[in-house]
């Protein structure tokens, strides 16, 4: 699903918004002084869907490379205040004065010292491997912009696009990080090369760039359960030919891995929405005995059972699985069931969790458990958003 709506208020602009950027040249130069370069930030129109720019405005402070006349990289600063759509930038270098060698004007947004440009235009960067989490948009550091001119009348059109994941969970699930993989190992960041002709822009990943791309928040995020935080990757334009897998990861070390295996395409420019996930991140480490592991809540506080202190049974009947455990320390023997043998994913039923101890049953609660995940042998069940459990049958 492809977002009609930007992350950012006013994304929807698609007038051209003319920003000046000036020159600094030496004072022996002036008689030869180029005529002042324009740059405009546009939305492309010409696609079958309208290209949504993730770098309407400017910031104040916010710097471009540009590679006027010669192959050097000079920085040039926005003069203007936070959000707005025209202003001026200024030269923080000086010219080199080097003889020119390149066929056009390029400019590149945001600014690094490292972007480069060969004599024939092929512009080399970098896109992070770790983007920082924005709230309702993306990672300035990772919005990179390029335009080329023969006039210095800059267009500047969006180089990669946005893969946006939805993600919610139940009141206490925090989120860390989220690591993104394409199911063929499709490259996701690192070194980039830009090129642009007749026929647009154009963003590849080099030989040596990465499979792997991640989204880190400052603070651990909590997630709500009705209302879904989104993670959104600008990514090169790629085509994941069998899917994707993201792993989810909270600040105690617990991680949850999502993979999906319909073919999926981000396009330059564009926002794709995934669908919402609801994750629950677990503990890494599987347990080595076969069993029932619960974790529940009393008053709020979390017990974690682990097969140090139980003893575990998992016995089908009748096409149906169930699960004993015995706590040593009290004897207490809690029984969960009855679970379909062949549950999948999706999948929502009626089971009880009972509580006994010396043959006396202690409580008995009605539950009704959907199927959230089932991997490597890990089905993990839950119960509305207070409880959930792993089995491993």
């Amino acid at each position: 699903m492809v977002r009609q709506s930007l992350f950012y208020a006013a994304a929807a602009f698609s007038v051209a918004a003319l920003l000046l950027l000036g020159c600094q040249h030496k004072e022996e130069d002036k008689q030869q002084e180029e005529p002042t370069p324009e740059v405009d930030v546009y939305t492309d129109n010409s696609g079958p869907e309208k290209e949504q720019s993730y770098h309407p405005t400017w910031n104040a402070g916010e710097s471009i490379s540009v590679f006027s006349k010669t192959s050097e990289n000079r920085e040039f600063r926005f003069t203007g205040s936070d959000g707005d759509k025209t202003g001026s930038f200024e030269p923080v270098s000086n010219d080199s004065g080097k003889e020119p060698d390149l066929d056009a004007y390029y400019a590149v947004s945001p600014y690094s010292p490292e972007t480069v440009i060969s004599k024939s235009g092929v512009i080399s960067l970098t896109l992070p491997e770790t983007q920082a989490y924005v709230d309702g948009g993306t990672d300035p550091a990772a919005q990179i912009l390029a335009a080329k001119s023969f006039n210095h009348n800059f267009q500047f059109l969006n180089a990669g696009g946005v893969l946006a994941i939805p993600l919610k969970g139940r009141a206490g699930s925090y989120v860390s990080s989220i690591t993104l993989r394409g199911n063929a190992e499709e490259k996701l960041s690192g070194p980039m090369v830009i090129t642009i002709g007749g026929e647009g822009i154009h963003t590849t990943p080099s030989e040596d760039a990465l499979t792997s791309i991640t989204i880190k928040a400052t603070e651990p995020l909590e997630l709500n359960p009705d209302s879904p935080a989104v993670f959104s990757f600008i990514l090169p334009p790629v085509t994941f030919s069998n899917g994707i897998t993201f792993t989810v990861f909270d600040q105690e070390g617990k991680e949850c891995t999502v993979q999906t295996e319909s073919r999926l395409r981000v396009r330059r420019g564009i926002i794709t929405e995934t669908k919402v996930f609801d994750v629950r991140p677990m503990w890494q480490e599987v347990p080595e005995k076969l069993g029932i592991y619960p974790e529940f809540h009393h008053g709020g506080t979390p017990v974690i059972y682990t097969p140090g202190s139980m003893q575990t049974s998992v016995f089908e009947a009748e096409g149906k699985l169930w699960a004993r455990f015995l706590e040593m320390a009290s004897l207490k023997i809690y029984m969960l069931g009855p679970i379909p043998a062949q549950a999948a994913q999706g999948d929502v039923f009626d089971a009880s969790f009972t509580v006994s101890e010396v043959g006396k049953e202690i409580s008995s609660e009605k539950l009704s458990l959907e199927v959230l995940d089932i991997q490597d042998g890990i089905i993990t069940l839950l119960n509305g958003n207070d409880s959930y459990y792993i089995v491993r049958i």
